[in-house]
């Protein structure tokens, strides 16, 4: 006799064999939110790793999802219409920026749209907090930096154009809607 089995006998095998049903009626009166399930030994044993394993992997393509989106956001320019419409390039001319940005009759409080049909798409842009998107214009001796919140301009400034600080204080402030102090 080996192990308590005759030499002819085959031994059970108990790795796939489920537990016994584990029934929660009885517990039913103790809490409503009672739930009971089977298990089995050998499947548990096995996912047992493997859900540590795909528990690491869902995290990090979570993580790696987020910060896709967040790189995506800050190098998406946000616009108010549903469909972007394209815009001519950025303009470098010194002359049109200082002629269209030192007369705030011509862009205060409008939208973004009518800023980029005039000027171009912006030469660079930032999100800054409380929702403000920073666009650049940088010319060959002057850069102009506009604030925009709610999709409208609320601040022009002239900034060092050998500056490329994101937040370089402005040589001159152009215009600013009242009650809106930016720096």
């Amino acid at each position: 006799m080996k192990h308590g089995f005759n030499s002819g006998e085959t031994r059970p095998n108990n790795s796939c064999k489920p537990n016994p049903l584990r029934y929660t009626e009885h517990m039913a009166g103790k809490a409503c939110h009672v739930f009971g399930s089977t298990t089995r030994v050998g499947l548990t044993q096995v996912l047992g790793p493997m859900n540590t394993l795909i528990c690491w992997l869902v995290a990090g393509a979570l993580v790696l999802w987020g910060a896709l989106r967040i790189i995506h956001h800050i190098r998406t320019p946000i616009t108010n219409s549903a469909v972007t419409p394209t815009y001519p390039p950025a303009s470098t001319s010194d002359e049109l920026l200082n002629s269209f940005f030192r007369d705030p009759t011509k862009y205060a409080n409008q939208p973004e749209g009518h800023v980029f049909r005039v000027v171009g798409r912006p030469t660079d842009y930032d999100d800054w907090d409380w929702g403000r998107l920073v666009y650049y214009w940088r010319g060959k001796s002057i850069s102009v930096r506009v604030i925009m919140q709610g999709g409208s301009v609320t601040c022009a400034e002239l900034i060092d154009p050998a500056n490329n600080d994101r937040f370089t204080e402005p040589v001159q402030v152009l215009w600013e809607r009242p009650g809106d102090h930016v720096s």
